[in-house]
Parts: C-alpha cells; sequence; structure tokens
C-alpha cells in the first residue's frame, strides 16, 4: 500500500459515533444525579431519538462511501452505533423509572 492508513478500511466517520455517545453519557449523568430537573421527558426523548437517527445515518452513509472506494467496512462504527442505541434506550428507560416512581408521598400527600 501506498502510505497512508494500513488497513483498507473507512473510519473517518467514527468521530461522529464518539461525540454522540459522549453527549448519550452526558444526558445519561445528569438524569441519573439531577436533583434540580434540567430535563423533562420530552428533551430526554428528543435528544436520544435524534442521536440514534444520526448514528445511524451515519453507519448507513459509510456503507455507501465503503462500497464505492472498494473498501472493507468498519466494524468499530457497527459496535459504537450499537452502544450509542443502547445509552438512548438506557436514557428513555432510566429517565421514566426515576420520575414515574410511586412513593409514599404521592400516594398520601401530607395535609
Amino acid at each position: 500500500m501506498e502510505g497512508g492508513y494500513p488497513f483498507p478500511e473507512l473510519i473517518w466517520l467514527r468521530p461522529v459515533h464518539m461525540t454522540l455517545g459522549i453527549g448519550l453519557v452526558f444526558v445519561l449523568i445528569t438524569v441519573v444525579f439531577q436533583k434540580v430537573r434540567l430535563f423533562n421527558l420530552f428533551s430526554v426523548t428528543v435528544i436520544s431519538m435524534l442521536c440514534s437517527v444520526v448514528s445511524a445515518v451515519t453507519l448507513y452513509a459509510s456503507g455507501y462511501i465503503v462500497d464505492e472506494y472498494n473498501l472493507g467496512g468498519d466494524e468499530v462504527s457497527f459496535y459504537m452505533f450499537l452502544a450509542n442505541l443502547g445509552l438512548s434506550v438506557l436514557n428513555m428507560m432510566i429517565y421514566w423509572g426515576r420520575n414515574s416512581i410511586v412513593t409514599y408521598e404521592t400516594v398520601n400527600p401530607k395535609k
């Protein structure tokens, strides 16, 4: 091979997946440890769905690019896509779980 990256893989879209993953981890940490409500259900759902869609489109586009240049696919990007998808689902589940817990005070409020 003539210099450059020695493996015929497309790796230039990995930073997109990493950035989305970092954003999802930030949302997850904020949702778990929030004392004051910074996110509501709408914002967590929109952020999670947006990150999932952008990650999927990026993976799909890299498939077209790889096919056009006769390169090998990048399996690390696929695993990053799965991690982003898992974090998105986890964010929504944790938010719904933490904010829909019925406590004794909500059932029997103090007078």
